[in-house]
């Protein structure tokens, strides 16, 4: 079967047509057939050594190939014994991060921080066949498209962020990064009822798309006067939220600068091993400010599927190319012009 890979370390992205397909062999197994995978940020991020640090603290040797994707959608044609999350022929959407349940964060609240690798059964989403425990692998409403479907995962991203950021009605957001997370993070913030909501990024192209999907302002972080455009529309008070889906450590300064008294930060991106900030601890003092971040979300899976017909999917999906065209997907992903790019396997 065809599988795309991260070839660790740095050497780029790459399609292996004759991967074995896996076998059912646990009774809770579900075999799905991929319809769908849509690009994330993280796995373009790899083809630059990323998350290279992450690969290192878990042990991975050198030469490894590394299976890329987790925003994926497909029909299950096989089913262990044990399995009753779902049947064959369902349409289903997965999430591919299975916590062992037995390390200390596991038994402590927080699955998401799992001290095991974190990787699917059968690879990853980017492939013609995965394998994954019936715990993983949910239902697709009938009126949701399994191309909407790809969405669930980044969705639940999002919705953890806005949650993190115990973001109430009436308060003033700023997101920086247009990206798919910063769109979708856009979309749940409105829901909440954040007002203003202001989005910066650096190309016109996410900016018209900001406009669409709900933001009250959009600017461009290019901008000389970014910042003052941006607090002029607070009356100079600053926001109350800043959530930072950017990916760059270059914009903290810029995210931190937006904050008013007693706001808080949080930081849904993937910065690069070593990446470091250095805080103004007096101003973060005297303004009461907090930061947190927000690594892959533990418990929100089910209610972003229920929130898929609550954004707009239309216009987040902007490209869809077969898989033999993944070197050109990947291309749409990192030019700047596109929100969400999906792979048709």
């Amino acid at each position: 079967m065809k599988q795309l890979f991260y070839m660790y370390p740095l050497q780029g992205i790459a399609m292996i047509d004759q991967i074995p397909e896996p076998q059912i062999s646990l009774p809770d197994d579900v075999k799905i057939k991929i319809d769908y995978a849509a690009i994330c940020g993280s796995d373009a991020h790899m083809a630059h050594g990323a998350n290279d640090f992450l690969f290192e603290m878990y042990g991975i040797p050198q030469g490894t190939p590394i299976p890329l994707g987790h925003e994926s959608t497909g029909v299950v044609v096989e089913v262990g014994s044990a399995v009753t999350t779902c049947k064959v022929g369902d349409r289903v959407t997965i999430n591919t991060v299975i916590p062992c349940g037995k390390c200390h964060s596991c038994r402590t609240g927080h699955p998401n921080l799992c001290d095991a690798t974190l990787s699917a059964r059968g690879g990853g989403g980017m492939a013609e066949y995965i394998i994954l425990p019936d715990s993983e692998v949910y239902k697709l409403p009938d009126n949701i498209s399994s191309l909407h479907g790809t969405l669930a995962e980044p969705l639940h991203i999002a919705l953890e962020s806005v949650e993190k950021a115990e973001i109430k009605a009436g308060q003033a957001v700023a997101i920086v990064g247009g990206g798919p997370i910063g769109m979708l993070t856009l979309q749940v913030a409105k829901m909440q009822g954040a007002y203003p909501i202001v989005l910066f990024d650096i190309t016109e192209e996410k900016l018209r798309f900001a406009k669409e999907l709900g933001a009250d302002y959009a600017i461009n972080s290019k901008d000389a006067d970014a910042v003052a455009q941006a607090l002029a529309v607070t009356n100079n008070i600053g926001f109350d939220k800043v959530l930072e889906c950017s990916g760059s450590p270059k914009v903290l300064d810029m995210a931190m600068s937006l904050l008013g008294k007693g706001g808080g930060l949080v930081i849904t991106s993937v910065y690069p091993g070593g990446s470091k900030y250095e805080l103004d601890l007096s101003t973060f003092f005297a303004k009461e400010l907090s930061i947190k971040s927000s690594y892959v979300a533990p418990d929100t899976y089910v209610r972003s599927i229920n929130l898929l017909n609550r954004i707009d999917c239309e216009k987040t999906i902007t490209n869809v190319f077969p898989v033999d065209k993944y070197t050109e997907a990947f291309a749409a992903h990192n030019d700047g012009k596109n929100i969400k790019v999906v792979i048709k396997f």
